[in-house]
């Protein structure tokens, strides 16, 4: 058996650009690994958030087991990172920005300390 190969979502994007539609739904079936191959793109967050969805319950009704899947590329879990790190970022001026209110002695200190933060340096 020859390996999986997932349809890359550089190609779903390719047809909603050659033909101007903001969201592209790709559904194949692959025989020889018995799996149906899903690749959603959307434009806007709103889009990508419509196509993963539309996605998932046309997998779903197709009789494609959802829970299962494997995500090649999923924008989601690209947004939960950015997420995550902008979280830490913030979490670190609040440190500082308590620290500042807290200790009288660190105010010369704190608007170095606090730009740090802000450019995700601290």
């Amino acid at each position: 058996m020859s390996d999986y190969k997932p349809i890359p979502v550089e190609d779903a994007k390719a047809l909603a650009e050659r033909y101007q539609k903001s969201i592209v739904i790709i559904f194949a079936w692959d025989p020889a690994h018995g799996l149906i191959h899903t690749t959603t793109y959307g434009f806007s967050e709103q889009d990508k958030d419509w196509a993963a969805k539309g996605g998932e319950i046309a997998t779903a009704a197709l009789g494609g087991v959802v829970p299962a899947k494997i995500d090649f590329e999923d924008y989601r879990i690209t947004r939960i990172k950015k997420l995550e790190a902008e979280n830490k970022q913030l979490r670190e001026v609040e440190r500082i920005a308590w620290n500042v209110v807290n200790d009288t002695e660190s105010w010369p200190n704190w608007v170095p300390s606090l730009r740090k933060a802000l450019r995700g340096e601290a």
